[in-house]
């Protein structure tokens, strides 16, 4: 049984064009089945109660005490776009996620072309693997996935700048950049690595 399994699973193809839809199943399938069953949680709450009570502007007052004055932006936005109701907090998390994932991959595809199974395999890893388990959360950790997926855009744009639009590339990835280091400082250490 278990060889039948493997058997089928070794006969998936997957064209570089639907690698990032396939990262999105993988993504539903693992964090998005329950969204409709899913609330506010935890630190979700402080942000709910400074945008409904108090609105949107007092978003920068909360996260000036926290220490992250230029992280209200996020809030602001899918507050302003989205409202309040858990289920649209759960699927944007699960967006950024993906579109976070998804430029993973596009980084891996550009240093390493001809490793795609390879390249989507460790993509899908990062998808898929527990090590982030506050992803019901939504609230509170959109902003810590969306400066993940800032980062992750301006490796992208990094690697691209070196095959084509050097100048356009170069100044949208330190766009990207900038922009994720004043909305959380987080991924400090891997931008001095860079």
């Amino acid at each position: 049984m278990l060889y039948k399994i493997e058997s089928a699973f070794q006969h998936l193809q997957f064209t570089r064009r639907s690698i990032p839809l396939a990262l999105l199943g993988a993504c539903i399938l693992a964090h998005g089945l329950l969204i409709p069953r899913l609330g506010i949680y935890q630190d979700d709450w402080h942000f709910v109660f400074y945008a409904y009570s108090l609105g949107l502007d007092s978003l920068k007052e909360l996260l000036t005490i926290d220490g992250r004055p230029f992280a209200s932006w996020v809030y602001a936005l899918v507050f302003g776009v989205w409202g309040f109701k858990p289920f649209y907090w759960q699927v944007v998390a699960l967006v950024v996620r993906w579109l976070t994932v998804t430029f993973i991959w596009a980084s891996f595809d550009l240093l390493w072309p001809k490793a795609i199974r390879q390249n989507f395999t460790a993509a899908l890893f990062f998808a898929l693997y527990p090590f982030f388990r506050l992803q019901p959360s939504a609230v509170d950790y959109t902003q810590h996935w969306t400066v993940y997926f800032l980062y992750s855009l301006s490796v992208y744009l990094m690697l691209r700048a070196q095959r084509e639009r050097f100048l356009l590339n170069t100044v949208l990835a330190l766009l990207a950049q900038s922009v994720h280091l004043f909305t959380n400082e987080y991924f400090f250490g891997l931008e001095l690595l860079r």
